[in-house]
């Protein structure tokens, strides 16, 4: 009996320590921000240009405008991590939007795949709007990703500031 107890016991012992040895996921790290004042970093260059007169950081801001419907491949991330959630955080502007203006992710991975999202409707633009805080999550569970890429897209025509960019990412369980 005395040897039974002995073996629970160490047996107990062993799981706590195994499971208080599993690594939790660690806090979001910023892993890259783009203040959105230089065109040439922009993916589609030839849909954006440099605004010196209307940010929200007091440092330029890149406009798009367009009078039909427009995806522009904003911004991309090389190699974020694996494993992850990552989250886009921007600023965005807006005037004369005929319909709407919103983001979109795409996780490009190593083997030519790719995931992509599209904000949800309650975060669309539409018609005039000040500096408004915008931000698209996409998730990449037990996967590594090649990179990220984010897109503004215009559904019809009008004009869209975008500013101070910033890739959140943070490791899943």
């Amino acid at each position: 009996m005395k040897g039974a107890k002995i073996v629970i016991t160490l047996l107990l012992t062993a799981l706590i320590l195994v499971s208080c040895g599993k690594k939790k996921p660690g806090p979001p790290k910023e892993v890259d921000e783009f203040a959105c004042n230089d065109p040439e970093r922009v993916i589609a260059k030839e849909y954006v240009v440099l605004d010196k007169n209307d940010s929200s950081d007091g440092n330029g801001s890149l406009k798009i405008e367009t009078k039909e419907p427009l995806t522009v491949r904003f911004y991309e991330v090389k190699l974020p991590g694996e494993n992850s959630k990552y989250t886009f955080k921007v600023k965005m502007k807006s005037k004369g939007l005929k319909d709407s203006a919103y983001l979109t992710m795409d996780i490009h991975y190593p083997n030519g795949g790719t995931q992509s999202v599209q904000s949800d409707t309650n975060d669309y633009l539409y018609g005039d709007n000040d500096w408004t805080p915008m931000s698209i999550t996409i998730s990449a569970p037990n996967q590594k990703a090649a990179s990220v890429v984010l897109n503004v897209v215009l559904t019809d025509e009008g004009t869209v500031w975008v500013d101070d960019l910033h890739l959140i990412v943070t490791p899943l369980g």
